[in-house]
């Protein structure tokens, strides 16, 4: 087993002591320990999910349908918990940005992917009542989707079951 140097111990004392008397927050704040964000949105996006413990994924690798092409695209969060994405389109009223977001969120759809779109405009308002209002309505239509599967199959039981 080998031996801690002289130089780790020291470092690993300072920083148990920078956590003792700092604190955690501090520390990330300070030494900018943060995950990188691309955008000031995103960023409040992310700082919403952790405040509200909504596990999330930044930038998670996912299969997309572009027009026929298996792609892989990187959205900016996946709350696997959920299996829904958020997208953040941080530029609006650009014709070409606009162009570019209605391609992707085609692309998501004909990927049968849930995808939540945030733009600038959604978080200047109530960001996150409008998020959770999403989440909890992907999931009600999923949930009525499924009871619909599950009466259509019923039916198709009792009625090949008749004499």
């Amino acid at each position: 087993m080998k031996c801690m140097s002289d130089t780790y111990k020291r470092n690993l004392f300072i920083f148990v002591l920078l956590i003792w008397n700092v604190g955690v927050k501090e520390l990330k704040e300070q030494y900018n320990l943060e995950k990188k964000y691309e955008s000031a949105g995103e960023r409040k996006i992310a700082h919403f999910l952790d405040n509200y413990n909504i596990p999330y994924r930044y930038q998670s690798p996912v299969l997309v349908n572009d027009n026929g092409y298996q792609r892989i695209w990187y959205p900016d969060f996946h709350l696997p918990t959920y299996s829904i994405y958020l997208e953040y389109f941080g530029i609006q009223n650009n014709p070409e940005y606009d162009q570019r977001t209605a391609h992707k969120l085609k692309a998501y759809e004909s990927s049968n992917l849930d995808v939540i779109s945030v733009y600038p405009s959604t978080l200047q308002n109530n960001y996150k009542k409008y998020i959770l209002g999403e989440i909890h309505q992907t999931m009600e239509h999923r949930l009525s989707d499924l009871e619909l599967k599950i009466q259509s199959h019923q039916n198709k039981f009792y009625t090949s079951n008749q004499p």
